[in-house]
């Protein structure tokens, strides 16, 4: 099993093209976006966003690297294999959502979840069209995959538990606010 140059060529520039397409469309959206859901006017968007997106990609390769064994002899995926895709990728989700929870940058976060989402929906034509029949470029795909659907459901799920805690606790909504712009405070100084 070996890379070829031309499969890392080509998958560095299509998910190069990939992140800044859905970054640069997430940076035209965000604030009328954040109107028609009732949100607070967000900060600017961070451009740290768009380096954890590539960041969060590389770690989608030893996510790959580590299914590849799981396989069977007909390349075909196994249970293991989503088994450890999915318990990867909701561990690096939840480190994620942790680190914009600890850091009040809710906003961020909201602007991550779209960016991936549209990178996921970007990776669908690398599934329909078989450029490699190599392992490691389906365990990429698989990995890849399972990881946005993650990172999906865990931001479903902290949206889900934010507003049932709005609707329990309704004093919830100011601390809310206050961790939508955290960082607010810092760059008025």
């Amino acid at each position: 099993m070996i890379l070829t140059r031309n499969d890392i060529i080509f998958l560095t520039i299509y998910y190069t093209l990939a992140i800044t397409l859905s970054s640069l469309i997430v940076y035209k959206i965000r604030c009328p976006f954040h109107k028609l859901c009732h949100l607070p006017p967000a900060n600017k968007m961070r451009w740290q966003t768009v380096s954890t997106t590539f960041l969060l990609h590389l770690f989608m390769i030893p996510i790959a690297f580590a299914v590849m064994p799981f396989y069977d002899s007909y390349r075909n995926e196994t249970e293991m294999v989503i088994i450890i895709s999915f318990s990867l990728g909701v561990f690096l989700a939840v480190l994620y959502t942790i680190w914009y929870l600890v850091h009040h940058k809710l906003y961020a976060g909201l602007d991550l979840t779209i960016i991936l989402l549209l990178t996921m929906y970007l990776n669908i034509p690398l599934h329909r069209i078989e450029i490699s029949e190599e392992l490691y470029f389906k365990s990429w795909l698989n990995a890849s995959f399972i990881t946005y659907l993650c990172f999906m459901m865990v931001a479903y799920a902290v949206l889900g538990i934010m507003g049932l805690c709005m609707e329990i606790f309704p004093n919830s909504l100011e601390l809310l606010k206050e961790m939508w712009n955290g960082d607010e405070k810092k760059e008025r100084r």
